[in-house]
Parts: C-alpha cells; structure tokens; sequence
C-alpha cells in the first residue's frame, strides 16, 4: 500500500492538463458548423484541419478526467470514513454544480439566444457541468467498495490487481470493459460522452479503474511507467489506422475502445516517469484550473459574441480567443477568486470545512 503522504505530482498535472484540453476543446468547437447545436456561437470562417488535429485527443481527453478523479476518490477513501468522504465530495461537487446550474449555465444560454436573436429560455441543466453530476454518482456508488478497501486494505480484489497490472504487457486488458461497454451500448459516437447514457457508463469504468489503480499500489504505477512506450505505440497505429483506414469516425467501436486505452495509459506512464517533483507552476495551475474552467464557457461566449461579428480570418480569431478566454478566467482567479474566501465553493476551490484536502496523496496544497 504506498504511502498516503507522498503527493502524486503527476496526478495533479494529468487532472489539470485533461480540464486545459476541455477548454481547448470548447474553443476548437466554435469553428465547426454544427456548433450551434451543441451550444457555442460559430465562427462564420471554418478550421476544418484544426477539428482533424483535435481526432487524437477526443476519445481520451474525458476518459482520462474520470480515471484521475477516481485516483483522487482513492486517496480520500483512505483517510476519512464512508460519511465524511461523502460529504466532502458532495461540498467539492456540489455546490458547484449547484452554481452553475444556477448562475454560469443560464448566462451562456443568454449570450447564445442573444447571439442567434431567438427568445431567452431556461430549463435547469448542468451543461457545460456535467461531468460533476457523474462524479458526485460514481462517489456515491463507490462508498462500500471504498469502505471496504479501507478495512482491509490487502483483500484479494487489490491482490488479483496488482498480480496482474504489475505485468506491463497485461496492461491492455484495461481496455476489456471499454470494449464490453461499446459493444453492449453501440454509441453513434465514442466522443459523445455528455449527458449520455454511455459516457456515464464509461466515465464509470475509467472511474472505477483509476481507484484501482492508486488501490494496488506502487508496482502497479512502476508498470504502467515502463509500458509508456509500449502503450504509446498502440495508441499511436491504432490512430493511424482509423485515420487512415476509417476517415477518424469513432463508430469502430473495439479499434477505439482499444486506442483510448492505450493514450490514456502512455499519458499516465510518461507524467508518472518524469513528473516526480513539485513546482511552483504546477501547483499553482493544479489550484487555478477547476475554477477557470467553471468560468470559462461565459467568457467564451462573451468574447465569440464580439469577435465573430468582425468577420476576421479564423487564423486571427482562434489565437484570440485562446488566449482571451484563459487569459481573462486566469485574471479573474488570480485577483478576485483567490482574495474572496466567501467565493471558494462555489467553484470548487475548497472541502468541506474541518477536512483536509485530498487530491493526489494529501498534502495540504490544495486551496
């Protein structure tokens, strides 16, 4: 069982790095013509090529945010019991959740019916926030699993874990139940993991894998790190072949089940590998990033409202609206967020009052 002192520095740069994709992704969306169905205001200029180059991120980018969260789950399961870990993750999900659907989602649908010029309507939903509600699920769901692991922290579950997974070439059987779960729901797209019956499947999956995973300990890690290249080069011919072979459709259900499996575990081999140490930067980004996401899809919105409207070439628009969506959440953090205790809830920025913080191995570090 490894010690539950020793932060996982790569954990909290893999949960950062997988929310920075989602912004990325949001923004990548806006150039497509079909983004207006999916809740963004459209560049009137297409980047057909900037979508293609975002194919060898999508099927991994939220797989990989629930298997960390469950890393995350893991670690707090150790210290606390099934009641306060429930409540903990319920204060940490929850209230922004709650905001959100309260406050951030109903504001993007304003810039989006005024952008359209169509009448404003709300029904609550959690929108771009989804993915909390899963996660507030799958930790419920969890609870006697966790419970029982904290009890007896050597059962045989954990023991067939890591007798298995500390042989790096078995690796790829992580893939199994993905594959088991594309086959049995047939999803019209792999990547169609919002509000959906299979990304809730799925994200419970890699969910219940990533508290495995942390759950079997060091031999567990230390494989998945030597396997880095091998489970690389998987991911890296199954994408070629479906580039090449199936024009990047995510309807070939084993070949991506497969693939998603094999980026997400060289992405977690290299960031276990080389990301040993803390820095300044990291921990900084690793408290920033959850709430700059919570405040990204408005300002996005806000500033396509705007910027479209001029009609400049898409290569000027994009680097723009990059770097004025992060650059503005970043501010807001950085000088209002940061200095407004009464606001840290609301966007996640802390636990339940009277319990530590718990990500990656429970330093106190986390805001």
């Amino acid at each position: 069982m490894p010690d539950i002192n020793n932060r996982r520095h790569d954990i909290d740069a893999i949960r950062t790095i997988a929310l920075g994709l989602l912004i990325y992704y949001h923004i990548v969306l806006s150039y497509e013509p079909w983004s207006p169905w999916v809740g963004f205001i459209a560049s009137p200029v297409r980047l057909p090529l900037l979508w293609e180059a975002t194919q060898i991120l999508n099927i991994w980018r939220i797989p990989i945010l629930f298997a960390v969260s469950g890393m995350g789950f893991a670690f707090a399961s150790r210290r606390r019991d099934s009641r306060r870990l429930f409540a903990d993750r319920a204060f940490r999900l929850g209230v922004p959740l709650t905001f959100g659907i309260l406050v951030m989602v109903p504001l993007t649908n304003f810039l989006l019916a005024r952008f359209y010029d169509q009448p404003y309507g709300y029904f609550p939903n959690p929108g771009y926030l989804w993915f909390l509600a899963n996660l507030l699920l799958y930790a419920l769901l969890l609870l006697p699993l966790a419970a029982w692991f904290r009890k007896h922290p050597e059962n045989r579950l954990i023991r067939l874990w890591r007798r298995i997974f500390s042989r790096s070439w078995l690796l790829p059987m992580l893939a199994f139940l993905p594959i088991a779960e594309v086959l049995a729901l047939q999803p019209e797209s792999y990547a169609g993991y919002a509000l959906s019956v299979h990304g809730l499947a799925l994200g419970l999956i890699w969910f219940t894998q990533g508290f495995l995973l942390v759950s079997a300990g060091e031999p567990v890690k230390s494989a998945i790190e030597r396997a880095r290249w091998f489970t690389l080069a998987i991911a890296a011919i199954l994408f070629v072949t479906r580039s090449a072979f199936f024009e990047f459709k995510l309807n070939v259900p084993v070949l991506v089940a497969v693939e998603s499996t094999g980026w997400i575990l060289a992405v977690f081999g290299f960031a276990g590998k080389h990301i040993r140490r803390p820095s300044g930067a990291l921990k900084y980004l690793s408290k920033a990033v959850y709430p700059v996401y919570i405040l990204h899809m408005p300002i996005q919105l806000a500033i396509s409202f705007f910027l479209f409207a001029t009609k400049m070439p898409a290569v000027v628009t994009l680097p723009i609206l990059l770097i004025g969506t992060t650059g503005t959440a970043l501010l807001i953090y950085h000088f209002v967020l940061r200095n407004l205790k009464p606001l840290h809830p609301l966007f996640g920025m802390a636990g339940l009052p009277g319990l530590s913080s718990d990500m990656a191995g429970e330093k106190q570090q986390k805001g």
